[in-house]
């Protein structure tokens, strides 16, 4: 399988996870969704899929081009972590031309 197919692959199996802990993270403020993922990814309570290890955890936020100072506290307001969002987005489509 190409490097490419995995990718969309992983991000198929990403897309149905994230389904569930959607879920889980909509009835909560971000502020705590996001402190709970820490402290998910340093070791604690599994309360939001299977992601222990920050590095993964990281890893999960940049492939969703998400960016990882949520987990550092950084809520940033609506019309912010879009514009945020639509830059990590705008780089991984230019990574990804730029592979081809």
């Amino acid at each position: 399988m190409s490097h490419a197919a995995r990718g969309v692959t992983q991000r198929r199996r990403v897309l149905v996870a994230q389904s569930e802990i959607n879920i889980a993270i909509a009835a909560k403020p971000p502020e705590v969704s996001f402190r709970e993922l820490a402290e998910q990814a340093s070791g604690g309570k599994k309360r939001y899929g299977g992601i222990d290890d920050l590095t993964e955890m990281q890893a999960n936020l940049h492939m969703s081009c998400v960016s990882d100072t949520l987990l550092q506290g950084e809520i940033l307001a609506c019309e912010d972590l879009l514009e945020r969002r639509r830059r990590l987005m705008a780089l991984e489509i230019k990574a990804g031309f730029e592979g081809v």
